[in-house]
């Protein structure tokens, strides 16, 4: 697994990770660089839309910060199991 941002290929720690949001189930590959430590897919879905619909959290206003606080931890939890 080569990083996108630094191009390290050595010592690459990979996570396997289920979505959760949408209960889709799919599992998808992450890894973590052990150069720069950045967390990242390692094959983007064909379909990427289906993850991101038009009414996306991210796509609106950030009216309800503890909404937004709830996903956040949902997410690191999901990263973390």
């Amino acid at each position: 697994m080569k990083c996108r941002i630094c191009g390290n290929e050595k010592g690459n720690k990979g996570y396997q990770i289920k979505e959760m949001m949408f209960g889709f189930g799919e599992e998808f590959i992450y890894f973590q660089c052990a150069n720069c430590g950045c967390l990242q897919i390692k094959e983007m879905p064909d379909d990427i839309s289906k993850y991101y619909p038009s009414n996306y959290y991210s796509f609106g206003e950030a009216n309800n910060i503890k909404e937004i606080f709830h996903l956040i931890q949902r997410i690191l939890t999901a990263l973390i199991l």
